[in-house]
């Protein structure tokens, strides 16, 4: 039988689909009447609640108050309030948290980690008083990070690894598994001298996942110096020398600035060299061939795993951590072509 989603709550019960979302929420703009019958469809239905249905339930069968509602926080770390509106993977993981938080019918309240004067102390009072007990945080400026909040009190998870301390529950794209997709892909196109240009900075942010995957794959790499690692984006003149003495077929870099500087450095591509970048592209980019990277899927899987700890009414630091791994996918394009042998 198909897994009851909020449709089909929303089907039974002959309400809109936003609607049931806000019953779920305890939104207070849903009448009573029309509240406690949607809860009542979506226990018939095994739809997977709100922990805090049930106690709902009981509240109502025994004429108690209901609680107030459930709100999970989305801690963001951007230079400002509402920059991470404009980068496309923060955007989109933001997407991923609010669906999936709304699935299981929760609300989620987006809150500044990185705002001026905020400190451990003061975000941990606003999330008690706005009644948040699971919060999912957002990655962070830098490697290394740490946060001092009043971890006890939360359920938790980070997306990514630059949260550093405290090691909580993660979410995190599998990097080893996408560069080792994109050099078969590569591969398969006829590429051999195949080089990767990453800056060092990227690299530690991904928990050394891209080289580990490069030289896994491409052991050969370290004879014929296929790893450039350069920590300014500027250094132009420093990845054309490494083009030069190496002289890759293909490249795998991080953004367009290194197609952008091999065509003017005379280097044509696809035709002379193919170029693969490991972050999606702009709008404007979208012909670059790129590793697609399911920002939605690992906001939703950070959202499922503070929903798992809020059902087993766990909270704090666990002893052992759980890093969930959620895979890219390849999308060809223009910047590779078929390499004849």
């Amino acid at each position: 039988m198909p897994r009851p989603t909020l449709q089909t709550i929303a089907d039974h019960a002959g309400v809109s689909r936003m609607t049931v979302s806000r019953a779920l929420r305890f939104d207070k703009s849903i009448p009573e009447e029309t509240r406690n019958r949607i809860l009542a469809i979506a226990q018939r239905l095994n739809y997977r609640p709100n922990p805090l249905i049930s106690a709902l339930m009981s509240d109502i069968r025994s004429r108690q108050p209901a609680n107030s509602g459930a709100r999970l926080a989305f801690l963001t770390a951007t230079s400002t309030e509402f920059a991470w509106k404009k980068m496309k993977f923060y955007a989109e993981l933001h997407r991923g948290v609010v669906g999936r938080a709304g699935e299981l019918g929760f609300g989620i309240e987006t809150l500044w980690w990185t705002e001026p004067g905020m400190t451990g102390k003061r975000m941990t009072q606003i999330l008690r008083a706005r009644g948040i007990e699971g919060i999912v945080i957002g990655t962070l400026p830098s490697e290394n990070e740490s946060m001092d909040l009043e971890w006890d009190l939360f359920a938790s998870s980070a997306l990514g690894y630059s949260l550093i301390d405290p090691n909580i529950h993660r979410v995190a794209s599998n990097q080893f598994h996408a560069i080792q997709l994109a050099l078969k892909k590569l591969e398969n196109l006829g590429y051999r001298r195949i080089g990767l240009a990453i800056p060092p900075d990227m690299d530690r942010r991904m928990d050394h996942a891209w080289r580990a995957g490069f030289f896994n794959h491409h052991a050969e790499a370290l004879r014929l110096g296929g790893e450039l690692l350069f920590s300014d984006r500027r250094d132009r003149k420093s990845f054309i020398r490494w083009m030069k003495r190496v002289r890759p077929d293909a490249v795998i870099g991080i953004d367009s600035v290194l197609k952008e500087w091999l065509e003017e450095s005379g280097y044509h591509v696809p035709e002379d060299v193919g170029f693969v970048t490991l972050i999606d592209p702009s709008s404007k980019e979208r012909h670059l061939a790129c590793i697609h990277r399911d920002y939605r899927g690992m906001g939703a899987a950070a959202v499922d795993l503070v929903f798992g700890q809020l059902q087993s009414n766990e909270r704090g630091i666990p002893q052992r951590p759980y890093t969930v791994l959620v895979e890219a996918e390849w999308r060809a394009g223009s910047s590779v072509r078929e390499v004849s042998s």
